[in-house]
């Protein structure tokens, strides 16, 4: 398998070939459907590919760490997650003990719903990251190595079931130092429903109680706005206007939030279901609410 990741990746870097299918088939879902690689915008295309062309120029004359976790998010722009897994495991093999390759990989294992091996990754980068110093993943500061690992982490199990687990992995990232806003709505979110699908509604409440108004969110605004539903600082029927946006596209992140609130607030059942039909349907599948909608299906009892 290594010998066969590794020569498929060099033909990425030579221009001669793709990871993934030649059909545009990226993943299966949950339930066995082809998920298809994503349309890109074409007005952004030629940048996209120019991104890719030197991302690859990059790791051929170095090979380090960040030129593979370039690499891999280069090919996950242009939609081509499974070449952007073998970026970050040819990267892992010139740098075996890389904690951030590791939570890369595993953000893309979710996209593909390789839900246990993302679960993997991510126990095996905090084993790593854990006694290391942190450091800013992203250019504004807003996530540290730490921070991403951690949420990345309680999210893949989430998607498993893996409630207890879940919790166990937010309730460490909570305890990080530093957190901004825009990460803390975003672990709240799923860490409140980890625990409300355990039965722990009272741990629950506390999770979202740090939510107010005014809070410095200008990126995860979904997560907010259904934090602030949770806390009874917005009415159900404002999210559910929201959930079309302006630009006329479904929501699917704050439907999947209604969803579980008509589910285990309202006991609507029957709502709940159809919303989640309504966001497995739409062709938004690398959203993480999407790939939660379809977790829930598949465990809906019968």
């Amino acid at each position: 398998m290594r010998i066969i990741v590794t020569i498929g990746l060099l033909a990425c870097l030579s221009g001669c070939a793709h990871i993934g299918p030649a059909d545009g088939r990226e993943a299966s879902s949950l339930a066995g459907a082809p998920l298809m690689r994503p349309e890109v915008d074409p007005a952004k295309r030629p940048k996209l590919e120019q991104d890719l062309g030197d991302a690859k120029v990059v790791w051929v004359r170095d090979g380090t760490e960040g030129a593979a976790i370039g690499l891999g998010r280069a090919y996950a722009a242009l939609g081509w997650y499974q070449d952007a897994i073998a970026a970050y495991t040819a990267g892992l093999e010139r740098n075996p003990d890389s904690h951030r390759l590791r939570r890369h990989r595993g953000h893309r294992y979710i996209t593909v719903r390789r839900l246990d091996d993302a679960a993997r990754d991510f126990h095996d980068a905090w084993a790593l990251a854990k006694g290391r110093p942190d450091a800013p993943e992203s250019a504004d500061g807003s996530s540290t190595d730490k921070s991403a690992i951690l949420y990345h982490y309680g999210l893949a199990e989430y998607l498993r079931g893996e409630y207890a687990r879940a919790d166990d992995a937010f309730a460490l990232r909570s305890g990080l130092k530093g957190i901004k806003d825009e990460n803390v709505v975003s672990a709240a979110h799923w860490h409140y429903w980890a625990l409300r699908r355990s039965g722990r509604n009272a741990e629950a409440a506390r999770v979202i109680e740090p939510i107010r108004e005014g809070m410095d969110v200008k990126e995860n605004k979904s997560y907010y706005t259904l934090c602030r539903l949770y806390r009874g600082l917005v009415p159900l029927a404002e999210v559910e206007r929201q959930m079309m946006g302006e630009d006329g596209k479904f929501n699917v992140g704050l439907a999947y939030g209604v969803a579980c609130w008509r589910r285990f607030e309202l006991k609507d059942e029957a709502g709940a279901r159809a919303l989640l039909e309504r966001i497995v349907a739409t062709e938004s599948w690398p959203a993480f609410g999407h790939i939660a909608a379809e977790a829930d299906i598949a465990r809906w009892p019968r």
